[in-house]
Formats: C-alpha cells, structure tokens, sequence
C-alpha cells in the first residue's frame, strides 16, 4: 500500500500475522497449554484426595496462574515473558557504545 506522498504504510497487526491465534509464540503455547494442565490435575487431584482446604486448592493453582500472567499481553512488548526477559539481558551484559559521528573542537 503506497500513501500520497510516497511513503509505504505498514499495518499495525503485522506481527500479530505471525503468530499462533494471533497472539502466542510456540513457547508462550506451551505456557499456556501447561498451565491449562497444571490447573486441571492440581484440582482433580485436590478433589480426588478430598482435601476441602482452600489454601491447599489456591497452592495447586498457584503455578497455573503465574504461567497464565507470564503470557498476558502489555503494550509495547509481546507479553510478561518478553518484559522479563529484556530487564534481564539490559541488566545482565555490559552495555558498550561505539561512536560514529564527528567530532569538533569548539574551543580552538
């Protein structure tokens, strides 16, 4: 698509193309899809057990949810996972510029 002026215009859900359902990654799938699992065994277990205690019931739960928030969508990043993992990398390397300009010396 070619604008008035010239410039290309670029759909803003070009990247959600690429992705599963328009919304996962093939790891943040696997997320998902384990977290549905985790839920679901902790609870038939739970109930299997016949342990009525809803500390024990919430600490089934507890890992599904947090691979349930790791995937949730924030603006300008794909997801949690994607947030951490950039704090991680800006934190954990050292960071080296490279100049590329010119240089004056306004004091001569």
């Amino acid at each position: 698509m070619v604008s008035v002026n010239g410039n290309y215009l670029i759909p803003a859900n070009t990247k959600a193309g690429q992705l599963i359902l328009n919304m996962f990654k093939p790891v943040d799938l696997v997320i998902v899809i384990s977290a549905a699992v985790e839920i679901l065994a902790g609870l038939l277990l739970m109930n299997s057990m016949e342990i009525d205690a809803w500390y024990y019931q919430l600490l089934a739960i507890l890992p599904g949810i947090i691979m349930g928030i790791l995937v949730i969508k924030i603006p300008y990043y794909h997801n949690v996972r994607t947030l951490i993992n950039d704090i991680y990398v800006y934190y954990s390397y050292q960071h080296t510029f490279k100049w590329r300009g010119w240089y004056k010396d306004v004091t001569k």
